[in-house]
Parts: C-alpha cells; sequence; structure tokens
C-alpha cells in the first residue's frame, strides 16, 4: 500500500513538474497548445466584459462591442475543438474590437489591458500576420450597432466564457474529462 501510495505521489509529481515546464524545456504557458491559448482567451473575455459595462453606461454603439462578442464566441469554440491557431486569431481579432469600442466610449485604455510579451510570443507564433484595425473596422455594419445596441443591455454579456482545465484539448482535439474512470 505504502509502494503504490508513494509511485502514485512520484508520478503526481513529475506530471506538474512537467506540465509547469513544458515536455521540451520550454517555460509553462507559451506552448502553442494549453495554457498559452488560454489564457490569451480568458484574458480577451475579460477585456470584453469590462468594454460591455462602459459601452452600456456611455451607450455608444459602433459595432465593435458585437463583432468581439462574435468573434470570442467563435474562439472559444474553436479553442474546444482544439484548432489554436484559429482561435488564437478569432481571440486576437476580438480583443482588438473591444479595444476599439472601449477606446470609443472611455478614450485611453487601462494600463494592464496592452498585450504583454507573452501574449505577443504566442500571438506571433500562431499568427504570422495578425488583422490591422482597419481591416477589423471594415467588417462592422450599421446593422451591427443596432444590434450592439440592444444586446448591449443583456447580462452577462456574450463572449465573456472562460476557458480551463475542463476544456484543455488532448493530443487527439478531444477534451480531456475530470472526474473518476472507469479503469
Amino acid at each position: 500500500m505504502k509502494r503504490l501510495l508513494l509511485s502514485l505521489l512520484s508520478i503526481l509529481f513529475v506530471l506538474s513538474v512537467t506540465a509547469q515546464k513544458g515536455q521540451d524545456g520550454s517555460k509553462g504557458g507559451d506552448t502553442s497548445k494549453g495554457k498559452g491559448p488560454a489564457m490569451f482567451l480568458n484574458k480577451t473575455a475579460y477585456v470584453i466584459e469590462e468594454t460591455h459595462k462602459v459601452v452600456k453606461k456611455n451607450k455608444i454603439y459602433t459595432g465593435y462591442l458585437l463583432k468581439a462578442q462574435d468573434k470570442q464566441v467563435s474562439a472559444v469554440a474553436l479553442y474546444k475543438s482544439g484548432d489554436m491557431k484559429a482561435a488564437m486569431t478569432q481571440s486576437y481579432a476580438a480583443r482588438r474590437l473591444a479595444y476599439l469600442a472601449y477606446e470609443e466610449n472611455a478614450g485611453t485604455l487601462p494600463k494592464d489591458w496592452s498585450f504583454n510579451q507573452q501574449e505577443v510570443k504566442v500571438v506571433h507564433r500562431n499568427l504570422p500576420t495578425p488583422p490591422k484595425d482597419d481591416e477589423l473596422k471594415a467588417e462592422v455594419s450599421d446593422s451591427d450597432k443596432t444590434r450592439e445596441a440592444e444586446e448591449t443591455q443583456s447580462n452577462p454579456p456574450r463572449g465573456t466564457e472562460k476557458v480551463g482545465d475542463n476544456d484543455t484539448p488532448n493530443d487527439d482535439g478531444g477534451k480531456k474529462k475530470k472526474g473518476k474512470t472507469n479503469g
């Protein structure tokens, strides 16, 4: 019994060290799968949530927030299906659009919202040419502005779903399941 317990503890220790450091020796969190994209998507969800509050308060409807929400919902779905590059592309565009909506309603962005070094690495590894603000603005139509005015009143706002351990894709693109297994 003691041997079994010691074996399990040592396996858990090895797994936790591997998860923190990364199997290739790199620091955890900046790989193209798992934590890096998840942290990126979660920060985008936070930015959208805070932008929603500002747009709801100031009522300057540009359509940017609505497009940001659409793109982030798509990013989460792509993340859950295991398509990290497409998820990163959608989440990056969502965050840039949320920035535009926030700037229209409140002026300057909070300093902690800028892309940090780790996010820049993840973005540039996954997105060789990130979309420009002008390209994103061109996607927004007048009907988006009207829909945004209507949907901004909803709580909680769309596009703020967080991804986490239950959503981490495994090697075959499916989701890891927590809980007991029959084995």
